[in-house]
């Protein structure tokens, strides 16, 4: 979790015409679609920065379940940005876990 200090906090306000909370499932095509689908086709401010927080950080998975909710993840969310026409910014955080210590 992060916190940008209480100046942005109105930004983070629910109605704010500058903040959309939207939840989709980002190892899929359909929620990669419906996450970037253009702002002007939802009705929505316009956006261009892009920040993907998503990944999965439990321990003990099958590789498959990893693969789908890291590597699959960001492979689609990164194309996508990619290939819009209104994001200029398409930023990746990660904690880089890759063994529980």
């Amino acid at each position: 979790m992060g916190h940008l200090g209480a100046t942005f906090e109105p930004y983070f306000a629910a109605g704010h015409p500058h903040t959309e909370f939207l939840q989709a499932d980002l190892s899929t095509v359909a929620g990669v679609d419906a996450a970037f689908e253009a702002p002007a086709n939802r009705g929505s401010y316009p956006f261009t920065i892009a920040i993907n927080l998503a990944s999965e950080t439990q321990y003990g998975f099958p590789e498959f379940k990893y693969e789908r909710g890291i590597l699959q993840l960001r492979l689609l969310c990164a194309r996508k940005a990619a290939a819009t026409q209104y994001i200029e910014k398409y930023i990746e955080v990660s904690t880089a876990q890759v063994y529980e210590c």
